[in-house]
């Protein structure tokens, strides 16, 4: 028994079709590969915030450039979904800070210019306090 549960363990940790929470705080080589692999699967706020819960200590280099392309994605392509970040955020409130430090540079103008109109015209209503703050770091990002 013990020596199947490894197995399977061993096979969708090294699949990369599923993600597979990490019980230390430190990013060693092989997770930083998994969470660069993971990282352009994420599709939803959700899938975001399991894979902030599982690699935010690989959140530098590739996976943090990654990171900032799901973001600026999610902002652009699918505000109609923003009260799942919400909620996500609402289970986890670390996870706005993460959010808010990925709306950054890498942001095309277009993508910019869109999540500032959603922000400042497309808010839900009861969540005028985080669309100010993803208006303010969008500002901060184009201001460079």
């Amino acid at each position: 028994m013990r020596f199947t549960c490894l197995l399977v363990f061993a096979s969708v940790f090294l699949s990369g079709t599923s993600t597979v929470a990490l019980a230390s705080g430190d990013c060693t080589e092989r997770n930083a590969i998994l969470a660069a692999r993971v990282v352009y699967t994420v599709g939803t706020w959700n899938d975001l915030l399991k894979f902030y819960t599982q690699f935010e200590a690989c959140d530098d280099g590739e996976v943090a450039l990654g990171s900032s392309d799901r973001v600026a994605d999610l902002l652009t392509n699918h505000w109609d979904k923003i009260g799942q970040l919400v909620d996500a955020t609402e289970i986890r409130p670390a996870f706005e800070g993460f959010v808010l430090y990925h709306v950054d540079t890498t942001m095309t103008p277009d993508q910019a210019k869109t999540v500032l109109e959603n922000a400042r015209n497309h808010c839900p209503d009861g969540d005028a306090k985080l669309c100010r703050k993803i208006e303010e770091e969008v500002l901060k990002s184009t201001q460079q």
